[in-house]
Order: structure tokens, then sequence, then C-alpha cells
């Protein structure tokens, strides 16, 4: 049984571990997007665009 336990927290462990390696990519990787866009809209050739965004879900 001590064995058993062992192995499943390990594995809880590890899964904790790889589940916030994942959410700190997502999060890196949303706020690349986010710049991308804001150096996008700065860089925009009419002096009005970029001042509105339509967003559908």
């Amino acid at each position: 049984m001590g064995v058993t336990y062992s192995v499943a927290k390990a594995q809880s462990a590890l899964l904790g571990k790889v589940q916030l390696a994942m959410a700190k990519k997502t999060m890196d990787v949303t706020e690349q997007k986010g710049q991308q866009m804001v150096d996008m809209l700065k860089t925009a050739t009419h002096p009005t665009l970029g001042k509105n965004i339509d967003m559908k879900a």
C-alpha cells in the first residue's frame, strides 16, 4: 500500500507541475499576441484606424 500511495503522490505532483507549466506558456503566448496587436495598431497608416475593434465570439 505504501508503494501505491507514493506512486500516486508522485504522479499528482508531476501533473501539478505540468499544469502550471502549460498555464505559464499560455499566458506568455497570450501576452505576445496582445503586444503584437498593440504594435500593429500603433503602425496604422490612417489616423482613425485601430481606434475601434469589432470582436465576435
